[in-house]
């Protein structure tokens, strides 16, 4: 990661993190060759289009690319202060000279939110081609809890979700949510590689999530939260939460399938269970960015479309 800043004499006027993205980054949704692929194999609008105008081979027209806004999946920005004419242009130039001077092929911000109407527009006045990424999700918390929350949807929701947690709770699972133990951590990162395997990321490694789940514990100590689920005593899913004031942040999440045997446990671990442990601490939204997005409609969320912003000469 590299960090772009801009300070006066106030402080700090405004920030950009960059990183850059080749072709030996695990991380497919956090890649412009890849994503743009997979949006326009999905036929999101403006991918397709753009993707024609580029050679077939994506990962060599694009990679190696400066990827700005953040490594996280969402909404992903510029840091501007308020008022502070200029900042976010300079912010950007500064990127694109760093791209240049480095020989990289691209810039992007992969998910910039529609509402983000600010940078939107100045990716599109420097020559950003632009396309249909991503929807961004979140959930408010009902200070009533579960109670509340389940009595927005129709009785026909209410009977599947109110069957859906008997289902787990008849087999025997127990869930849990407590600051993030070291201990777990190597049975954490065994899981997250299974889910992502499950998803085409096969070159991602046990090792690499045990890194991030450590770097987080240091970070965020107390702040991060691990749902876990338990089967006689092992653990077979779990979800890392990010807590920042009264926002919960889902970062993370694995699943023993087999272990499961085809209970709805996700939605039990990430949303039923999150929505009682998020209320008796007074938060007020949990953050579930992007992915999944009919599951996560499908329970409540709200959500936000984001657009991926490219510039490239291989588009001159």
């Amino acid at each position: 990661m590299r960090y772009l800043t801009l300070t006066d004499g106030e402080g700090l006027a405004g920030a950009l993190a960059t990183a850059v993205a080749d072709t030996n980054a695990p991380w497919l949704a956090g890649r412009p060759d890849t994503v743009l692929r997979f949006c326009a194999e999905e036929g999101r609008h403006g991918a397709g289009e753009l993707a024609g105008g580029l050679p077939d081979d994506l990962a060599a027209a694009l990679l190696p690319g400066l990827v700005c806004g953040g490594r996280h999946l969402g909404r992903t920005t510029l840091l501007n202060r308020d008022g502070h004419d200029g900042t976010a242009e300079r912010l950007l130039g500064a990127a694109e000279r760093l791209a240049d001077e480095e020989g990289l092929r691209s810039v992007a911000f992969l998910h910039v939110d529609e509402h983000d109407t600010a940078l939107r527009t100045l990716l599109a006045r420097r020559g950003y081609r632009s396309f249909h990424s991503e929807d961004y999700h979140w959930l408010p918390v009902p200070s009533g809890g579960f109670a509340e929350y389940a009595a927005g949807f129709s009785a026909h929701r209410r009977r599947r979700i109110g069957a859906e947690r008997r289902a787990v709770r008849d087999a025997g699972v127990q869930i849990t949510t407590a600051p993030l133990d070291a201990a777990d951590i190597p049975r954490f990162a065994e899981l997250e590689t299974t889910l992502l395997g499950k998803y085409g990321m096969s070159a991602w490694t046990a090792a690499r999530s045990a890194a991030i789940l450590e770097r987080a514990l240091r970070a965020c100590g107390p702040d991060a939260l691990a749902a876990t689920a338990r089967l006689d005593g092992e653990i077979i899913g779990f979800a890392l939460i990010v807590v920042h004031h009264d926002r919960w942040f889902a970062h993370r999440a694995g699943f023993d399938y087999a272990a499961q045997r085809g209970l709805p446990l996700y939605f039990e671990l990430l949303y039923y269970h999150l929505v009682e442990a998020a209320a008796r601490t007074g938060a007020t939204v949990i953050h579930y960015g992007t992915g999944s997005g009919p599951a996560k409609t499908s329970r409540g969320c709200l959500g936000s479309r984001q657009y991926a912003y490219l510039r490239t000469p291989a588009l001159d």
